[in-house]
């Protein structure tokens, strides 16, 4: 667009110059020359503008057109907030964040903290899942112990964390030794390197905050600047021939 422009204003002086030269240029077309001249540099002027927008972060119509052909967003079902705790593969949902204890389904119900493939939930103080299949609630519940930085895989039913993600091969443990990934239910942790957990029951280390959530984001445009970016674009479609 930038070109655009700049070829425009070219013209219009080399025809004002051309003109004058020939001394064949009426008043009438001077004047109309000089003026085609003036909106020529109002629209760079104005296109100058609308790129500091876009540079902002201001949305196009043009943006939003497109936008508006792509799939909807799906939407997630989650868990009541008195129910906050998935489990039972979706199905369900816990107001605890611990399983129960219920030594027939092994694993899954041995009093742990919950999980997606849990079978049990503490004191069963459960409801089904709202929209069939449900994710946990993202709002704020109790803190769970978690296992140390420098130890941050859980295993053993959360009773010990591995420095490793890894199992050590072990044959008389199956597969729950095998060298694969470690999982809470897994029984040896690579190279042994080990610690309790501190809280007796864990869950995997998790940072508080991913680098690219605690690095700062670029301010927003507020609503009097989005409107003055708005007014600078519908501008340019009218009087300056901006095409998406």
């Amino acid at each position: 667009m930038k070109v655009f422009f700049g070829v425009l204003i070219v013209l219009v002086v080399l025809t004002l110059a051309e003109g004058g030269k020939k001394g064949k240029l009426d008043p009438g077309a001077r004047k109309a020359a000089r003026k085609a001249a003036r909106a020529a540099r109002k629209c760079n002027k104005m296109n100058k503008k609308f790129e500091g927008c876009l540079e902002k972060g201001y949305n196009s119509i043009c943006d939003e057109s497109v936008d508006n052909n792509e799939e909807e967003e799906v939407v997630v079902n989650h868990c009541p907030t008195d129910f906050p705790n998935v489990y039972y593969n979706g199905q369900h949902c816990c107001a605890s964040n611990m399983e129960k204890v219920y030594a027939p389904q092994g694993a899954q119900c041995d009093g742990s903290v919950i999980q997606r493939d849990s079978l049990c939930c503490a004191g069963d103080q459960h409801t089904p899942c709202p929209g069939g299949n449900c994710e946990s609630n993202p709002a704020p519940t109790p803190d769970i112990p978690q296992c140390p930085a420098s130890h941050p895989n859980v295993y053993y039913n959360g009773q010990h964390c591995c420095a490793s993600n890894m199992e050590k091969v072990y044959a008389p443990q199956g597969a729950q030794c095998d060298g694969s990934v470690i999982q809470r239910d897994s029984l040896c942790c690579a190279g042994d390197q080990h610690t309790p957990c501190p809280g007796g029951n864990c869950a995997s280390y998790q940072p508080s905050r991913s680098k690219r959530e605690s690095e700062p984001e670029e301010a927003p445009l507020s609503k009097k600047e989005l409107k003055k970016c708005a007014r600078v674009e519908r501008n340019l479609m009218k009087k300056c021939d901006y095409e998406c």
